[in-house]
């Protein structure tokens, strides 16, 4: 008798890239999942749909917080629900959400992603000090703070074990800016997810909006809810392609790079952006970027010259082809305090830290990117 041959025996044990279930295709409730119409259109077929789904079910291009997000969150807080933040620990500043504090409500998890890509030797309840200051000029009184990383699993457990005590019964909804890594963090839940329920985990379409959730069943009453990620026009990251971000975001730790610059130096950082000591002392910056990113030291005066060579011949990265001269970037200015720790904040690209000594510096970032100048320690010199 010949053998009925089914998509799940052709799929064989294959597991989904992501989640790690077994892929198969009998039983839409259950993990690994692969339906058989993404199986014919060759659509990511190391992945199962619920994974597929949450890589894929709102590209491309993220919305920008607005009323949509807002009916969402307004549902949530009406209805009780936790309410989990996620920000990203490599690009803290970027990670906020401008005016989102006063829609969250009072049950508020703060999850400080990204753990992994940070210097082991920095303190985590620094961490989430430091993180805290920021939340309340933010306007955001959270319920708890918590450091994690999806990518290697750090506090996971922990994580969950906070949900299921500040939920109390109720739906859980995740939000963050694109790129913080809030799906990763529901995907490390699916690969410790057990569907007790006859419910099936779906993709919706919130009444009254544009926007899609991932609706995942906690219980026959409750579920996690993670939204689109909102849109940040002043990242780095939403100015050039999408190939360019595997160079800026990084996947392993950072080593933070260490130069003495004298008055009239300049950085140019791979092909995206640079950085001028225009006048002041000797100064000892270090650049915490994605170790993808190169740096090439040069003369202010040569500045020019050295960025179209840069940029034009490919010869480092990231490069973008909308950038292709400094004339493409805007030039920023900024007078830096006579003592104290700094920290020049790049949206979407890292960081710089020195010692304040009535330094100016020029950035030279691509439009509407964002930069923030912080005093982190005024004490300091």
């Amino acid at each position: 008798m010949r053998q009925k041959v089914t998509l799940t025996s052709q799929i064989r044990i294959q597991r989904c890239s992501d989640c790690g279930a077994i892929l198969q295709s009998e039983d839409p409730s259950s993990p690994g999942y692969l339906s058989q119409e993404r199986v014919i259109k060759k659509q990511d077929q190391g992945l199962c749909d619920r994974c597929y789904n949450l890589r894929h079910y709102n590209s491309p291009g993220d919305p920008e917080f607005g009323a949509d997000y807002i009916k969402i969150l307004k549902k949530a807080t009406t209805s009780g629900a936790l309410v989990v933040y996620v920000l990203d620990l490599f690009t803290l500043e970027s990670s906020f959400v401008p005016e989102i504090g006063a829609y969250l409500g009072k049950n508020v998890l703060v999850v400080l992603n990204k753990r992994d890509v940070l210097p082991k030797d920095e303190d985590d309840n620094k961490l989430i000090g430091d993180a805290k200051k920021r939340l309340v000029l933010e306007h955001i009184v959270p319920t708890g703070v918590m450091v994690t990383s999806s990518a290697k699993n750090i506090n996971i457990d922990a994580f969950l074990k906070e949900i299921n005590a500040l939920r109390n019964g109720k739906d859980v909804y995740f939000i963050g800016a694109s790129s913080v890594g809030k799906s990763s963090l529901v995907n490390s839940i699916l690969r410790r997810y057990k569907n007790e329920t006859d419910r099936v985990i779906q993709t919706l379409k919130v009444e009254g909006t544009r926007l899609e959730v991932m609706e995942i069943p906690l219980d026959q009453e409750s579920s996690i809810f993670d939204t689109p990620g909102i849109y940040n026009p002043k990242s780095l990251l939403n100015q050039v392609e999408r190939a360019a971000w595997k160079y800026l975001v990084p996947r392993e730790e950072i080593a933070p790079r260490v130069y003495l610059s004298q008055p009239n130096q300049a950085f140019v950082f791979g092909g995206v952006a640079a950085f001028e000591l225009v006048s002041g002392g000797k100064t000892e910056f270090t650049f915490a970027f994605s170790n993808e990113v190169a740096i090439t030291r040069t003369k202010a005066l040569n500045l020019e010259k050295t960025f179209a060579s840069l940029a034009q011949t490919d010869q480092v990265k990231p490069t973008s082809a909308y950038i292709k001269s400094l004339s493409d970037l805007e030039k920023k200015e900024i007078a830096i305090p006579a003592s104290g720790k700094m920290e020049l904040s790049l949206f979407g690209l890292g960081k710089i830290t020195f010692s304040g000594a009535n330094q100016r510096i020029a950035i030279y970032l691509p439009p509407h990117v964002g930069v923030k100048a912080i005093v982190t320690d005024p004490d300091f010199n």
